[in-house]
């Protein structure tokens, strides 16, 4: 506290602190075993000396209980304000949240909300576990082709997410419990137990709604894991998406292949004949089930926000129309939808190219070429050879690359014309849609840079 104190003297801003204190102010924040009068002095004294401001408590009373029989409660957690704080927020309040499976309640600050309009639909990986959720889909793949028997892969994919989406609100219409009733269910029986002289059955039936909300916490805690789109947690640590797609590209378009001695010529390498006729192959459903199998679940190939998880769930209802749209690919320009597998599928077709490509190759990573630079410094220098180390970057290359300089490199690296036109509609065939605040803006089209 005295630390804590001298910092925020210290400091002639406004000031907002928070956190779990481990005290209280008053006895009456308190409801079970003894009270330690001293510790309310010495926070008093506390609040008092550093200038500090207690919001009322909107909500509830207490913040940490127990969680025993009988429990104890407690208000342990706050947010406390300088004055300069609360004059510049003047409609500032904190308002209790309903308890979760933490010993703590979470405690809400806040002013006012802005609306930013509807939140793209998101496809949530749980579903597809849920009791009738794949038959729901299914029927609805079968209805959409027997009634529009000329109907592509596109269309499916629209009519699917409808039928989603009135299913979604089914399931929260429905009188399924939520963690929000489940909580506020818990927070009505902490509040009749508080009061004291309650029942034996009203601890029955809060330890019962406690495990219920067990299940409910392990498809939130999914539901932000999908969101947060961390990789590592379930596949180990690793480098970005961004990371990788952007060396990769760097490489690609950018890269010096040889510098020769003498004449100092610099030229590029080119690719074979045979694989140049190799990547204008036909498109097998095979290698399009793998390229599909291979990419993240969790990423969605278009702004209907079905991610390829929903694609590889259902691979056997969508392959026809999927293997429709690669044969339809070379005479068409594709949008979003489609784009990520076909990406996929592209490139791997392109890992032909060169030996010493280092990005997308199992058991290795982007950090292996530092690796391997060191390594070489080292040699060179206790081995006393002469040698010269050139190293080249381009500042935010991945973002303003030129599409005429990279089908011009293409060409040069002997790439035919199909393929290079292939790579053209991949890269300026999308919008882009900027979210604010989680809600989409109207889309623009893009004309420099490659897709992340």
């Amino acid at each position: 506290m005295v630390e804590l104190l001298k910092v925020i003297k210290a400091r002639q801003i406004p000031g907002c602190i928070w956190g779990d204190f481990n005290m209280f102010l008053d006895v009456e924040e308190k409801v079970g075993f003894s009270t330690n009068q001293g510790i309310i002095e010495l926070f008093i004294n506390f609040v008092f000396e550093a200038g500090l401001l207690d919001l009322p408590l909107v909500g509830g009373r207490f913040t940490w209980c127990n969680n025993r029989v009988p429990p104890t409660f407690v208000r342990l957690d706050r947010f406390l304000l300088t004055a300069e704080f609360e004059v510049a927020f003047p409609d500032m309040s904190q308002k209790l949240l309903h308890k979760s499976l933490s010993d703590h309640n979470a405690i809400h600050l806040s002013v006012f909300a802005v609306d930013w309009g509807p939140k793209p639909f998101r496809l949530l990986n749980h579903w597809l576990e849920d009791d009738g959720f794949a038959e729901l889909v299914l029927t609805s793949i079968t209805n959409s082709k027997q009634l529009k028997p000329r109907i592509r892969i596109g269309g499916i994919i629209r009519e699917s997410k409808m039928t989603i989406k009135k299913w979604v609100k089914r399931q929260n219409e429905s009188g399924k419990k939520s963690c929000a009733m489940l909580e506020k269910e818990i927070s009505a029986l902490e509040e009749e137990i508080q009061s004291g002289s309650v029942e034996a059955g009203v601890f029955h039936k809060w330890k019962e709604l406690r495990s219920q909300l067990w299940a409910e916490y392990r498809k939130e805690e999914l539901t932000w894991l999908q969101k947060s789109r961390l990789r590592w947690f379930a596949e180990g640590d690793r480098n970005t998406w961004f990371f990788q797609l952007t060396a990769s590209a760097r490489r690609r378009a950018n890269s010096i292949s040889v510098l020769k001695r003498g004449r100092r010529s610099l030229w590029i390498q080119k690719i074979r004949d045979m694989d140049a006729f190799f990547l204008e192959s036909p498109f097998s459903e095979q290698k399009v089930w793998e390229a599909l199998f291979s990419s993240d679940s969790n990423r969605a190939s278009g702004p209907d926000g079905l991610n390829l998880g929903f694609s590889k769930k259902l691979w056997a209802q969508l392959k026809a129309e999927i293997m429709r749209f690669f044969m339809d690919f070379s005479k068409i320009v594709i949008g979003n939808r489609g784009s990520t597998t076909l990406s996929s599928h592209l490139f791997q077709r392109w890992q032909i190219i060169g030996d010493s490509q280092f990005a997308f190759i199992a058991g290795r990573q982007i950090l292996d070429c530092s690796l391997i630079a060191n390594e070489t410094i080292d040699f060179v220098s206790k081995s006393r050879h002469s040698g010269v180390a050139f190293k080249i970057d381009f500042h935010k290359a991945y973002d303003t690359i030129s599409w005429e300089f990279l089908l011009q490199i293409l060409k040069k690296c002997g790439f035919r014309e199909k393929w290079c036109m292939w790579i053209y509609k991949c890269i300026s065939s999308a919008k882009i849609s900027i979210l604010v605040n989680g809600a989409p803006m109207e889309a623009f089209s893009i004309s420099r840079g490659l897709r992340q």
